[in-house]
């Protein structure tokens, strides 16, 4: 599917993973975590358009994520923009 990006944070990779975990259940999201990699694994949230899924990796300055499942009448930039809002809500403003 081709849809990469980071998202920028000034957190550190500790905080933005307990802000990960913390709010994932309370917007419907299941975060399962890599047994090796405690910073990596991979999210699943659906909506009224369909499930998404995507692997991530928290890093202490950005947040990087690969959408390898989505809605297929959904176009990329759309899911990017509604994963871009959240992560800013959830890890707060960040540098660009």
């Amino acid at each position: 599917m081709g849809l990469t990006f980071s998202h920028l944070h000034t957190l550190g990779a500790d905080e933005a993973r307990r802000r990960l975990v913390g709010e994932a259940a309370s917007q419907g999201v299941e975060v399962r975590f890599d047994p090796v990699d405690p910073n990596a694994g991979f999210v699943t949230a659906s909506s009224s358009l369909g499930k998404a899924s995507a692997r991530f990796v928290i890093r202490e300055t950005a947040l990087d994520i690969d959408v390898f499942d989505k809605p297929a009448f959904v176009p990329a930039g759309l899911v990017r923009s509604a994963l871009e809002a959240g992560l800013q809500k959830l890890l707060g403003d960040c540098p660009r």
